[in-house]
């Protein structure tokens, strides 16, 4: 290449017109001063992560951008997933960092380290501005209603914070908490479980499935059909508050069920003492409740279902893997019907059935847990979260951790599903859900057993498998959701033949970050009943 074109190039600049000169001169400072703004910001993002080493607590470096006030939007609109890894990793570790998004920060917290000291810190309340912004903006609650969670700094935990001084009956964050503990941990997840575990089987044979094949175009829509409209949650239907006005009028508690917890007018306790205590906060009201149980009725069925569609899916499409679970569901049951056992206990019991739920999860759970402190600097031993700043851990970065996670050699990339992923074998050192190096570095002492049988364990992944988030704020639905997904698996696999008529699905990057995977275009497949069942 010849300096020519440079020579030219620079003359015909020399011989602009004044006033063209200084036009191109204006035009050029704030470019300069945008480039020497990104320089600066990117010397500073790769000192924070190689120079500033010294384990003492930081603010995390800023992630560098080019426009100001702006940050990330852009990058964020057009490819949200490879934004995620750009401020989850440095160097192919997992890290911290800050990122500006229309004059906010975020501070992204993803290696794990970290994220084991962030889940136990007690200064940690629920994220109150994002339940501000997602009520209004998303949920479509008033304005008015949505100042009382952003008033609310008195946490997430029975007690209030003592710098707090917020009503009782203004604490959203901690009645909120507590209900959908009570709901679907404490007394109202037997209840839940057994009406799911008789339910679902009903919807089953309502789609008229027979001993000849059936063919379905979608695989995802069938979930939805046979789950969705599931009891549990016909209390959170259309018309919220027309029902609500019909549902006082006529409920006595002597309709409720022997469990203590459903009855037939508003379904479980969980929704009775959601219009008790919430009706009693500053500025609710019905309108105000019926979008806040749309919000919950999304939060739980809309990730709920694909969930329960992936673990079938894993199962029924590996025919090997199929052949397994029948085979541990026949010596289990014996003489039972699927029917007959709790579907907690199948999970506890078969190892197996266990590891493909978490496996299932691991591949499939992209999700943004969110965490701040009001009153306080948070130290995380390398990282500060100031007070008052809010905290964002995505689950996709850990559940994708090469370093961490075991491949078995790389036979099983992290980015493909091993149903075994999470048994450990006593008699092979090499088995587990942890890569073998990595647990090596931990000095973790090994669990003593009795026997020498394959067990489930996620023993040493405390803030690499975050599917729930963590701490105190760890969705309180986990339970029943693994419930929920190992007995609509074990169902299908026990009493029906399925195939697929395509090797793979298509996952969508449409959601991320907002929950399970979003299945990019239909699965089509056929089904029929199995002529023997166990």
């Amino acid at each position: 290449m010849t300096a020519a074109p440079f020579v030219a190039l620079w003359v015909s600049f020399l011989n602009l017109s004044p006033l063209t000169f200084n036009i191109l001169m204006i035009a050029l400072v704030p470019l300069a001063i945008f480039i020497t703004k990104y320089l600066i910001e990117l010397l500073l993002f790769h000192y924070g992560h190689t120079v500033a080493t010294d384990g003492k607590g930081r603010l995390p470096p800023r992630v560098p951008s080019f426009f100001p006030f702006l940050g990330s939007i852009f990058q964020l609109a057009l490819d949200h997933k490879r934004l995620t890894d750009q401020v989850s990793w440095y160097k192919g570790r997992l890290t911290s960092n800050r990122i500006e998004i229309m004059g906010f920060t975020y501070y992204i917290f993803q290696d794990r380290e970290t994220l084991i000291k962030l889940f136990k810190h007690k200064a940690l309340a629920s994220a109150v501005d994002m339940y501000e912004y997602s009520n209004t903006n998303i949920l479509g609650c008033s304005k008015e209603s949505s100042k009382v969670y952003r008033a609310d700094t008195s946490g997430p935990f029975p007690q209030p914070h003592p710098k707090s001084n917020v009503l009782p009956h203004n604490r959203v964050d901690s009645i909120t908490h507590t209900l959908a503990f009570r709901g679907f941990t404490g007394p109202g997840m037997q209840p839940a479980t057994r009406r799911f575990a008789k339910d679902v089987p009903l919807r089953l044979e309502a789609q008229g499935i027979t001993t000849e094949w059936k063919e379905v175009p979608d695989f995802a829509q069938f979930f939805k059909d046979s789950i969705e409209q599931h009891r549990f949650r016909d209390s959170i239907a259309e018309q919220l508050k027309s029902w609500y006005k019909y549902a006082r009028e006529h409920f006595d508690p002597s309709m409720i069920e022997a469990d203590g917890d459903g009855d037939p007018i508003w379904g479980s306790a969980m929704i009775r003492n959601r219009q008790e205590q919430l009706l009693k906060a500053d500025k609710h009201d019905d309108d105000v409740l019926a979008h806040l149980d749309l919000g919950l009725a999304w939060a739980t069925i809309g990730n709920l279902v694909i969930s329960c569609m992936f673990g079938a899916y894993h199962i029924l499409q590996d025919k090997t893997l199929l052949k397994r679970v029948r085979q541990e569901l026949r010596d289990y049951l014996g003489e039972r019907t699927i029917h007959e056992v709790d579907p907690h206990q199948l999970g506890r019991d078969i190892p197996l059935l266990a590891s493909i739920y978490a496996e299932s999860m691991r591949i499939h759970i992209k999700i943004y847990s969110a965490y701040s402190s009001p009153h306080e600097d948070v130290n995380l031993g390398k990282w500060t979260l100031p007070k008052g700043a809010l905290a964002l851990v995505n689950s996709a970065p850990s559940h994708m951790d090469k370093s961490f996670w075991n491949t078995k050699g790389g036979l099983y990339p992290v980015e493909t599903f091993w149903a075994d992923r999470f048994i450990v074998d006593p008699a092979d050192p090499e088995s587990g859900p942890i890569n073998p190096e990595y647990r090596r570095t931990m000095n973790r002492p090994e669990k003593k057993r009795d026997d020498m049988k394959p067990y489930f364990s996620l023993d040493g992944c405390e803030g690499a498998w975050v599917p729930y988030g963590g701490g105190f704020s760890m969705c309180p639905g986990r339970f029943i959701a693994k419930a929920f997904m190992i007995f609509s698996a074990t169902l299908l696999a026990n009493e029906y033949e399925v195939e697929f008529h395509e090797d793979t699905i298509h996952i969508s990057d449409y959601r991320y970050g907002m929950g399970v995977d979003d299945v990019g275009k239909p699965i089509p497949f056929r089904i029929r009943k199995r002529e023997s069942v166990i």
